[in-house]
């Protein structure tokens, strides 16, 4: 969680106020609102940050793939979870990929619970 002052985040977050912060978004859907991220760390007095984002090359690198050879313009997307999320989260992020891809939203609207993939 993010403090309310430089100081505060830079003891919170390890890091120098005097130097502009390196923040790795390691999860698929901080990519979707990194714009989020660089608010929260200019209200926190860090103007200038870098985003270290996975998600835009490994979708590249996907695409690319054979396996992806299905659906619509080569890529088929399909959301399989160990556990079903709570209501409020899937519509959460359901309106938020409506917003970004409406294909992407309709497959996760569409997704499959499979407990079998916790063990």
């Amino acid at each position: 969680m993010l403090s309310k002052s430089p100081e505060s985040a830079e003891s919170d977050l390890k890091f120098n106020s005097h130097q502009d912060p390196i923040v790795f978004l390691g999860c698929t859907h901080y990519s979707f609102r990194a714009d989020l991220f660089v608010e929260a760390f200019a209200e926190l007095g860090f103007p200038r940050v870098t985003l270290l984002d996975p998600v835009p090359a490994s979708a590249l690198s996907m695409a690319q793939d054979q396996f992806c050879s299905e659906g619509t313009d080569g890529i088929r997307i399909e959301f399989i979870s160990p556990y079903r999320l709570p209501d409020v989260e899937q519509k959460t992020i359901a309106t938020l990929l409506d917003q970004i891809s409406p294909i992407t939203a309709e497959a996760f609207r569409n997704g499959r619970v499979m407990p079998e993939l916790a063990d």
